[in-house]
């Protein structure tokens, strides 16, 4: 992750105007060979969906581009059950 926090303000600085960040899945069967092996080796080093929405926290305090998540639609999913289950206490609700 630390390469990514290097990198991306490297690119933005030489023109890049917008940069995409991939969040992985486990299971990337309608990916590419490539998509498929990078999510995999970032899944072996411990990237997970609220590492990359911590980088891109980071990100925007040192770039002024957009930044977009390629992902697919479980993570975003999955993130958003275990975020309404965990503040459903403070709601007065359940999840």
């Amino acid at each position: 992750m630390q390469a990514t926090l290097d990198l991306v303000p490297l690119l933005t600085a030489s023109g890049c105007d917008l940069v995409e960040l991939g969040i992985p899945f486990s299971d990337p069967l309608a990916d590419g060979v490539t998509i498929q092996k990078a999510s995999f080796q970032a899944l072996q080093n411990g990237v997970t969906p609220s590492v990359c929405l911590d980088v891109a926290r980071q990100l925007t305090q040192k770039v002024d581009v957009p930044l977009v998540f390629m992902t697919t639609t479980t993570p975003s999913c999955a993130m958003a059950t275990r975020r309404s289950a965990m503040t459903a206490p403070r709601r007065g609700s359940m999840a």
